[in-house]
């Protein structure tokens, strides 16, 4: 039995999220993190994984997943211009 192209390429995403994801933690394991640095990734992570995760597998669970899919990737993208631009006129950021 055959399957089908979406479940193809979900399986794809969610092993290129396996793989990035391992690769980041081995990088971080690799290259110890003090102080600061180390709790900013502690939040970083895991928020991340579970987004990643989340958009790409509601992507394909039907036609409103993709609709939260591209609202949320809209928001993500407002939300880190927002950033720029509060770091750029405020020099706080780095």
């Amino acid at each position: 039995m055959r399957k089908s192209k979406n479940n193809q390429m979900q399986i794809l995403f969610n092993v290129i999220g396996v793989v990035t994801f391992l690769g980041l933690l081995i990088g971080v394991l690799l290259h110890e993190l003090y102080g600061e640095e180390k709790a900013e990734f502690i939040m970083f992570f895991p928020i991340s994984l579970v987004i990643y995760f989340f958009l790409v597998n509601i992507y394909y669970y039907s036609k409103w997943g993709k609709q939260i899919f591209y609202s949320s990737l809209i928001l993500l993208f407002a939300l880190d211009l927002g950033m720029i631009i509060y770091c750029l006129t405020n020099n706080s950021c780095g």
